[in-house]
């Protein structure tokens, strides 16, 4: 009422700015009351307004309101560009505190868009300044968005850190729905990680917070209950005042006595069976979920045997390839060069094809000496897994049919041997298939190393594929990488659309004990 006076009274003297605050006010209160339509007509009247609005942080905010309304109602691409716009404008007035708010709304709707690096990327950013303000429970908010986003990847190391660090700063906070939620996740993501115990600490976590807040709710309403019973009393008292009816009010308060106390014995009886029976289902569950993991740990112990036979077959070929079939090819060599001046000169002829067999010869030794380094993985053990990638690249560009893009950032110093050979084989393997399924112009290897683990990115702008559909038909290509990865203890997610593209991502965690050493 008074929000609509206010309006009216700022119009008549054409106050624009203060008539937009109105208006972002009222969208901002039918928005906390459930009402959408409204606060869409209240911020598109602000919208309307900001034409020759010099103030920016106004600006900034109505734009912010406005992406806050339509990503509530799921219009992702018209919240982007109204939280973008909003971000230009906190940018250019280094306004930390609402670009943090800006880069946390953003990263959620590229996640909703299906954009996964532009959403780590400005979630991760919006991390940085609030732990620069210092602001715990707003950085809270977005460890738990960083932590749902690994655990809808189920990348379960990193969804497990982000939502323990979101409960760690808010141990003195009060915001306990944000507490509420952060316990279940963290019990799913146990789960999933097969640490039943952990799963079921967090589960009673969130159970006994969660009947904590039912309860101060209880506690509210019998407040309020117990307020109109007074008033109501006081009004009876007063209309039988001159009646003298004590008798029939004892009886009264009596039955509504009895009454709460029969009520009480209900629902407490109700609440332990409930709980009881949700209990039992519980451990139902984790009893199913660790035969399923058992059977899942068989599984990778059978690829890993696989992969290290494969591995072991490699060397032997190359080996073959480089000693004997090689050996044999540079013998005929030397043989044909002691032909050289025993050929007639004056036959044309003659010259042309022994050039041309020696030509062949050359090109049959370099293609042996190609094929074996492949196989053996040469490069990777002399001169590490960058150089080795750059390399894989180089020939994938000079193919001309797609370009490769190799970023790197911190692998400065290398990684151990095994690790190394691990992820060059799993590149390969990606490349491999992009290059024979995506029809894509375009695929970009990323590693990123932190004090913690290493990620590997594989993106391509391919076809894509239905991957519910590749899950169905058992292929042997996701098994095979997901056992690859799970040698070095890392973990293999893969993203596919049809007409979107492919990526794949590979988290390592790192020893320093082991895992480094300069290069």
């Amino acid at each position: 009422y008074y929000l609509f006076q206010s309006q009216r009274l700022y119009e008549k003297i054409n106050d624009t700015l203060n008539i937009i605050e109105t208006y972002n006010f009222s969208a901002d209160l039918f928005l906390s009351y459930g009402n959408v339509k409204d606060a869409i007509v209240q911020a598109s009247n602000s919208i309307k307004l900001l034409s020759n609005i010099k103030n920016m942080p106004l600006v900034s905010r109505t734009y912010k309101l406005n992406g806050i309304i339509h990503y509530q109602i799921s219009e992702y691409k018209k919240a982007l560009d109204y939280f973008n716009k909003s971000k230009e404008i906190d940018v250019s007035l280094h306004n930390e505190f609402e670009l943090a708010s800006n880069l946390n709304y953003l990263g959620l709707c590229y996640q909703a868009l299906g954009n996964d690096s532009l959403s780590i990327t400005c979630l991760k950013k919006a991390l940085k300044y609030y732990n620069r303000m210092e602001m715990l429970e707003d950085e809270s908010e977005v460890h738990y968005n960083l932590g749902f986003f690994y655990l809808r990847k189920k990348i379960l190391d990193s969804s497990i850190f982000h939502f323990e660090m979101a409960k760690k700063n808010l141990a003195s906070s009060g915001n306990g729905k944000l507490i509420l939620k952060i316990n279940q996740a963290l019990s799913e993501s146990f789960a999933l990680k097969g640490n039943y115990l952990k799963a079921y600490e967090y589960h009673v976590k969130f159970s006994d917070l969660n009947d904590s807040l039912l309860d101060n709710e209880k506690v509210k309403q019998i407040a309020e209950m117990q307020t109109k019973y007074e008033t109501e009393k006081k009004e009876q008292q007063i209309t039988l005042l001159g009646e003298q009816n004590k008798t029939k009010t004892a009886q009264r308060n009596a039955l509504i006595a009895g009454t709460a106390v029969l009520l009480i014995l209900f629902l407490a009886s109700g609440i332990y069976f409930i709980q009881r029976n949700r209990i039992a289902k519980k451990n139902e569950q984790i009893a199913r979920e660790e035969i399923s993991g058992l059977l899942k740990e068989q599984e990778i112990k059978s690829y890993n045997a696989m992969i290290e036979g494969q591995e072991e077959e490699r060397k032997r070929i190359a080996t073959d390839l480089h000693d004997r079939l090689g050996s044999m090819l540079s013998t005929v060599k030397l043989l044909f060069n002691s032909l050289d001046e025993k050929i007639d000169k004056n036959q044309e002829e003659n010259r042309g094809q022994y050039t041309k067999a020696t030509g062949l010869l050359d090109e049959a030794v370099l293609e042996v000496r190609r094929i074996s380094h492949n196989l053996s993985t040469g490069m990777v053990n002399t001169f590490g897994l960058v150089p080795a990638l750059e390399e894989l690249c180089q020939s994938i560009d000079n193919s001309k049919i797609i370009k490769c893009k190799l970023l790197c950032y911190g692998m400065e110093a290398r990684l151990d041997q095994q690790t190394e050979i691990g992820l060059f084989r799993i590149v390969q393997e990606l490349v491999n298939n992009v290059l024979k399924h995506a029809d894509a112009k375009l695929v970009t290897i990323q590693l990123n190393r932190t004090s913690e683990s290493l990620n590997l990115t594989v993106e391509d702008d391919g076809k894509g594929f239905d991957l519910t559909e590749k899950m169905k038909s058992n292929g042997m290509g996701l098994k095979n990488l997901e056992a690859r990865a799970a040698k070095l203890n890392g973990a293999y997610h893969v993203d596919s659309k049809p007409g979107r593209g492919t990526i794949s991502i590979i988290e390592v965690p790192l020893n320093h004990d082991s895992n480094t050493h300069s290069g």
